[in-house]
């Protein structure tokens, strides 16, 4: 028989089903109403919130003292959490080309800091993080100034310091799709922080795992799964940390269907930081060489998050990425049908197969005076052919280096 039983959060134990609260769900980082729990991040997440809780059990009649989990408590789906303020866009209130330096400025400096923190954790030294809010400060300030500014340099493909630059990264993606969604900055500040350290656990892997450049063997993607755990146990020596930070280190890849890890189960119930952060870090891995994986384009990386919605990933969280993104992202290259090579500059969000392009490449594949071409204007080629894009390529394409060419442009200020 099911019986429902309100115990203080002192007496919770892993196995344990809650079925209610002392307060509202929502002020907590759980999705979902209801939690079956397996792992001391969630009995600290609810002790931290509450005073007691309602379990409920399968009563038996037994002193044996450990309460069993209802086997029928399936929590529910239909979150809309996610989705109850409107979705605001990303409008630019400045355009490109007065964005781009401090944009870049804002990148470098966050990348240097990013890479000072995994330097400590690596060597077990304290991790100092009252600098990185001020830096994810001046991320979401560009990122509402002009976001294709940080998304220009979220293209750099450099393979130097791989886990500081999927980091970075994967913190302006994230939070640029957390204002896209209606979050406030109190929201976001988290959310970066969130996304800055989700990896960090891969400070406490070998080396020789980290940055092997085969396929790694079973056992040795055993322990590479371990970073999310480690991550983990890092971050949760800060008691200052909130805990939805640490639960995104925790939980990162874990997966709707069950799938994935450290817990592989099914109707997992995960927060929106780390919904969220989980499809930027798989759209980040696909578009940048990592290890002995070739980056593909923006393109069919977005394709297979959308064909992996619902399963892999939150389908509406995949579907506001996805638009968000744009079917060309800015600072992506393209070919366009008379066989010349142009860098999205920018997309509106009534014309995201129409961007404004930056011709960097003729036809013979030569690099040549950089000239924009509004794909909405109807524009024509010198042999009165319509511009229009043919399909997009990988970053790095025709040896293209994405750094050194935001630099020259700075340097010429061309723009």
């Amino acid at each position: 028989m099911l019986v429902t039983t309100k115990v203080s959060v002192a007496s919770l134990e892993i196995g344990m089903s809650v079925v209610n609260l002392d307060r509202p769900w929502t002020d907590l980082p759980f999705p979902l109403q209801g939690l079956v729990i397996t792992s001391d991040f969630e009995i600290e997440v609810l002790r931290k919130h509450c005073k007691f809780v309602y379990i409920e059990h399968d009563y038996t009649g037994t002193t044996s003292g450990q309460i069993k989990p209802s086997q029928n408590f399936t929590p529910s789906l239909q979150n809309k959490k996610a989705f109850t303020r409107k979705i605001r866009g990303l409008q630019p209130k400045t355009e490109l080309n007065n964005e781009l330096a401090r944009a870049n400025n804002v990148y470098m400096q966050a990348r240097e800091h990013l890479e000072k923190i995994f330097t400590n954790a690596r060597q077990h030294r304290k991790i100092e993080l009252r600098e990185t809010e001020i830096i994810v400060n001046k991320c979401i300030s560009s990122i509402l100034s002009n976001a294709n500014a940080l998304f220009w340099l979220t293209r750099i493909q450099d393979v130097s310091k791989t886990e500081a630059n999927h980091s970075l990264r994967v913190a302006i993606l994230s939070t640029a799709l957390g204002h896209y969604i209606g979050m406030n900055r109190k929201e976001l500040i988290q959310l970066g922080l969130a996304a800055l350290l989700h990896d960090i656990g891969k400070t406490r892997i070998p080396t020789d795992i980290v940055n092997k450049q085969s396929k790694l063997s079973i056992a040795e993607r055993r322990v590479m799964e371990r970073h999310t755990s480690l991550g983990f146990e890092l971050l949760n020596a800060d008691t200052q940390l909130e805990a939805v930070i640490k639960e995104v280190a925790l939980n990162h890849h874990q997966r709707p269907d069950g799938k994935g890890y450290p817990h592989q189960l099914r109707n997992r119930p995960l927060s929106l930081f780390t919904r969220i952060v989980s499809i930027v870090d798989c759209y980040d891995d696909m578009t940048h060489e990592i290890s002995h994986f070739k980056a593909t384009s923006p393109r069919l990386a977005l394709k297979e998050i959308y064909e992996n919605a619902d399963t892999q990933f939150d389908k509406n969280l995949a579907k506001a990425f996805i638009k968000m993104v744009g079917i060309y992202p800015a600072g992506s290259l393209v070919k366009m049908t008379n066989g010349e090579v142009a860098m999205v500059v920018s997309a509106e969000c009534e014309s995201k197969l129409s961007p404004k392009v930056e011709v960097i490449y003729d036809n013979k594949g030569k690099m040549c005076k950089p000239f924009i071409i509004d794909l909405q204007k109807a524009q024509k080629d010198k042999n009165a052919q319509l511009y229009k894009i043919a399909g997009s390529l990988p970053d790095g394409s025709l040896g293209l280096d994405m750094q050194q060419y935001i630099s020259s442009r700075l340097n010429a200020e061309t723009f």
